[in-house]
């Protein structure tokens, strides 16, 4: 009974959302951020529907992806994204490389405009795919996970990094290898959780992690 009526949060390319991949919601401040990804005549980039009224309606939205992937089927696959500052970083995969490849995006939150798009790791030998990208933060701490396989092998791997404002690390991380699919990841005072699905015992998996949280304050 307290709900409001729904809005509509997507639609601002002119197109239509891609069908079957899941989409993200942030709230900061007054502002609530809908990630998801779109589709206009196949162009399936990632775009972000904006509410600066806290929900009560979403008046506009802007495009977080500078891929221009077009593919005339749904990939299954959606974003994920967080806000640190003024930045919204937004992580998905696409095949606009011929290959499947996560890739990490920066917007702008106040002038609602993307500066970059990046694929999250360099060239590595025998892999054949990339996918299911989940990013999480606390402070300016952010992480990144993702499933890949490389020479026919599962593997689970993290991008992390205490202050993201220096910038991400080339070092990965390896969770874990063989029987992986998809993850999921969040971050506490110092602790990092990732969580996915193990194809062969068909059970869910947990590893926790621990990192020094960078102090940016003035005051010590």
């Amino acid at each position: 009974n307290t709900f409001q009526i729904d809005h509509k949060a997507s639609g601002w390319s002119g197109g239509l959302i891609c069908d079957c991949c899941p989409g993200t919601i942030l709230h900061n401040g007054n502002s609530v951020h809908m990630v998801y990804r779109d589709n206009l005549n196949n162009d399936r980039v990632i775009w972000d529907g904006v509410s600066t009224n806290n929900g009560a309606n979403f008046a506009g939205g802007f495009l977080v992806d500078q891929t221009a992937w077009n593919v005339n089927m749904c990939p299954g696959s959606g974003p994920d994204a967080v806000i640190i500052g003024d930045t919204l970083y937004t992580t998905f995969f696409n095949s606009v490389t011929g290959t499947a490849r996560v890739y990490l995006s920066r917007s702008s939150v106040s002038n609602q405009t993307c500066s970059s798009t990046n694929l999250l790791t360099g060239n590595i030998t025998g892999l054949s795919s990339q996918n299911y990208p989940r990013i999480a933060s606390f402070g300016n701490a952010l992480a990144v996970c993702w499933t890949q396989n490389v020479s026919g092998n599962d593997q689970l791997m993290m991008r992390f990094t205490n202050n993201i404002l220096n910038g991400l690390p080339i070092s990965l991380d390896t969770i874990d290898l063989g029987n992986v699919t998809n993850c999921d990841v969040i971050l506490s005072n110092g602790k990092i959780f990732v969580v996915w699905e193990d194809d062969n015992s068909g059970t869910i998996k947990c590893r926790t992690g621990t990192f020094i949280p960078d102090n940016t304050s003035v005051n010590s």
